[in-house]
């Protein structure tokens, strides 16, 4: 097991975050097929390939994180039908939120 806690020479709170061996060395080890965040600005939900963010007043990106890892071209913007991806990102935004 890995623990990380507070570095000496900051103010934040303690945090303690623990990491099972295995998780990290067995492929077959059980994962997520979606990693979701919350925050004040609006959330975010990504799986293995798309990236979709969604902002509080309601705004949505989404990314090809294999093809643009770097965040630069919104799928929404464009003339691609992402319409599938984007149903199913939601879908499961709302499952996790609710």
């Amino acid at each position: 097991m890995h623990s990380f806690g507070k570095p000496s020479n900051t103010n934040y709170s303690p945090i303690c975050v623990v990491i099972s061996e295995d998780l990290l060395t067995d492929p077959d080890a059980p994962g997520r097929d979606y990693a979701f965040t919350e925050h004040s600005g609006g959330w975010a939900i990504r799986d293995a390939r798309y990236k979709l963010i969604e902002s509080t007043n309601g705004n949505q990106d989404l990314y090809d994180l294999q093809n643009d890892p770097a965040e630069q071209i919104d799928l929404l913007a464009g003339n691609t039908d992402v319409s599938a991806i984007l149903s199913e990102l939601e879908a499961e935004a709302d499952r996790i939120r609710n």
